[in-house]
C-alpha cells in the first residue's frame, strides 16, 4: 500500500501595490487561505482511513464464522422399511392396494389363489378324521372295552366315519369272541380226552390189584399143588396185558395233557395277539396321527399367510404386482412398506474429504433442498452415528453416510409449516468449528508459502 502525498505551501509572490488601495488590502487573505484549507482536509481524510483499515482489521481478527461440511441427505424412518414376502409363492387372486396407500397393522395387501392350498387341506382333514376314528377303535380294542369313546367333534361332524368304525369294532370284536370261542371249545375236547385217559388207567390200575391178588392166591394154591399152573399163566398174562395198557395210557394221557396246554396257551395267545395287534396299529395310528397335524398346521399357516398382510402401520413404497394372476416367485418381495408412524432422521452422504472433521454430536443444520429452503428455514439436529466405512452411491461415488437426529419433525418459519416424511430431500450443514475472517482471508496466501520454494 502506497503513502498518500504529504500536501506542502509554496510562497506566492505578490505584486507590488500601492499601499493603501482596497486590492492590496484584500490580496494578501485570498492568496494564503486556500492552500490551507486543502491542506486539513488531505490529513483528516487520510487520519480516517488509517482508522477505518485498523478497524476493519481488528474486527477481522475478532469476529468469528461457522466452519461446516455439506452433504445433501434424506429423511428417512428410524424404523427400517418392511418388504412384504411369501415362503412357497402362488398366483396372485386379488389387490387390494396401490401404491401410496396408507396401511394398517394387519391389513390384507395382497391375496393368493387357496384353490390348491384348501384341496390339500381337506384331504388332510379327512385323513385326521379317519385315524380319530381308528385311534379311538384300536383304544377300546386294546383295553377290550365293549363300545367305544369317540371325540365328540368327530362324532358330531362325521356320523358316517363313526358308524363305519363301529361296524368294524363289532366285527373285530365277534371275531375275536368265536376265536376264543372255539379254542375254548377245543380245550374242552382235550380236558374230556384227558379225563378218559385217567379214568382208563384207574380202571387199569383197579384190575390189576385183583389180578395180582388173584395171583397171589394162586402161588399158595400152586404151592400146595390144590391148583394147576394153567390158570396161574393165564392171571399173569392178564397182569401183564393190564399192564402195558397203564403203560400205553399214560403215554396218551402225556400228549393229551401236552394238547391241553397247548390249547390253553393258544387261547392266551389269541386274546395278546389281538391285544398286540391292536396296540402296533394303535402306536402306527398315532404317529401318524401326529404327521399329519403337523402337516395340516403348515397347510393351514400357508392357508392364512395367502392372505398376505401388513406387519405394521405405513405407507406402500413399492408393489411389485399389478396384474391378477400373476405368478409370483418363492420370497419374491410383492409390497414394501415405509413406516408411517415413528422418529424421522437424516441419512446424509457425507464427501470422502471432509470424514476428518466430522465428529458425533456435532451440530446440524438441516434445510429443504432446492429452492424452499428459504421460505421454511432450517432445524438444527445432530449427528447421531457415522458409517465405519465409505459406502457407494448409484454414481459410484464413495461416501460416508451420516445419520442427523431430528428433534422435530416438520420446519416451522414465517407460519408456513412442512411437514417431513420419508423420501424427502435435505442439505445438512454439519458444524465442525469456527474461523475468523482474517483466517478464510490469509489462510490461502499461508498455504501458497508452505508450498512455495520447493521444488517438488
Amino acid at each position: 500500500m502506497k503513502p498518500f502525498p504529504l500536501l506542502t505551501r509554496k510562497p506566492v509572490a505578490s505584486p507590488a501595490l500601492p499601499l493603501g488601495s482596497a486590492t492590496a488590502a484584500a490580496l494578501p487573505f485570498t492568496t494564503a487561505t486556500a492552500p490551507e484549507t486543502d491542506s486539513r482536509f488531505g490529513d483528516g481524510l487520510f487520519a480516517v482511513s488509517i482508522a477505518a483499515f485498523l478497524a476493519a482489521l481488528g474486527w477481522a481478527s475478532i469476529a468469528e464464522l461457522n466452519v461446516s461440511s455439506s452433504a445433501p441427505g434424506d429423511v428417512v424412518p428410524l424404523a427400517y422399511n418392511q418388504s412384504v414376502q411369501h415362503f412357497e409363492g402362488g398366483i396372485i387372486r386379488d389387490i387390494l392396494v396401490q401404491e401410496g396407500d396408507s396401511v394398517k397393522a394387519g391389513q390384507v395387501l395382497v391375496e393368493l389363489d387357496q384353490t390348491k392350498t384348501r384341496a390339500d387341506l381337506e384331504e388332510l382333514r379327512l385323513r385326521l378324521g379317519s385315524l380319530s376314528a381308528d385311534i379311538a377303535r384300536l383304544e377300546a380294542e386294546v383295553a377290550r372295552r365293549e363300545t367305544i369313546d369317540f371325540p365328540e367333534k368327530l362324532a358330531r361332524e362325521r356320523p358316517d366315519l363313526v358308524a363305519q368304525t363301529r361296524d368294524l369294532f363289532r366285527a373285530r370284536h365277534d371275531r375275536l369272541a368265536s376265536d376264543l370261542d372255539i379254542q375254548r371249545q377245543d380245550i374242552v375236547q382235550r380236558e374230556q380226552q384227558s379225563a378218559a385217559v385217567r379214568a382208563r388207567i384207574s380202571g387199569s390200575q383197579v384190575a390189576q390189584g385183583l389180578i395180582r391178588e388173584q395171583l397171589s392166591i394162586s402161588e399158595s394154591l400152586l404151592k400146595r399143588e390144590i391148583t394147576n399152573r394153567m390158570k396161574h399163566l393165564e392171571l399173569l398174562r392178564d397182569d401183564a396185558r393190564i399192564t402195558g395198557s397203564i403203560a400205553e395210557d399214560r403215554a396218551t394221557l402225556a400228549q393229551a395233557e401236552a394238547a391241553l396246554a397247548e390249547a390253553r396257551s393258544k387261547l392266551v395267545w389269541i386274546g395278546r395277539k389281538y391285544e398286540e395287534e391292536g396296540r402296533n396299529a394303535l402306536d402306527e395310528a398315532r404317529r401318524n396321527h401326529n404327521e399329519l397335524s403337523q402337516r395340516l398346521t403348515r397347510y393351514q399357516d400357508s392357508l392364512d399367510r395367502s392372505s398376505m398382510r401388513a406387519p405394521m402401520d405405513g405407507i406402500v413404497k413399492t408393489l411389485a404386482v399389478s396384474t391378477k394372476g400373476a405368478v409370483v416367485k418363492a420370497g419374491e418381495t410383492v409390497v414394501e412398506l415405509v413406516p408411517r408412524d415413528g422418529n424421522l432422521v437424516v441419512d446424509a452422504r457425507l464427501p470422502v474429504q471432509d470424514i476428518g472433521y466430522v465428529r458425533a454430536d456435532q451440530p446440524v443444520v438441516v434445510t429443504l433442498a432446492g429452492s424452499d429452503a428459504s421460505r421454511f428455514g432450517h432445524i438444527e439436529g445432530r449427528v447421531r452415528t457415522i458409517s465405519p466405512d465409505t459406502l457407494l452411491d448409484a454414481n459410484k461415488q464413495s461416501y460416508y453416510k451420516v445419520r442427523v437426529e431430528l428433534p422435530v419433525t416438520r420446519f416451522d418459519y414465517g407460519g408456513k409449516t412442512y411437514e417431513l416424511f420419508p423420501g424427502v430431500r435435505v442439505t445438512c450443514s454439519i458444524l465442525t468449528g469456527r474461523r475468523t475472517i482474517l483466517d478464510y482471508v490469509f489462510s490461502p496466501v499461508l498455504n501458497g508459502l508452505q508450498h512455495a520454494m520447493q521444488e517438488r
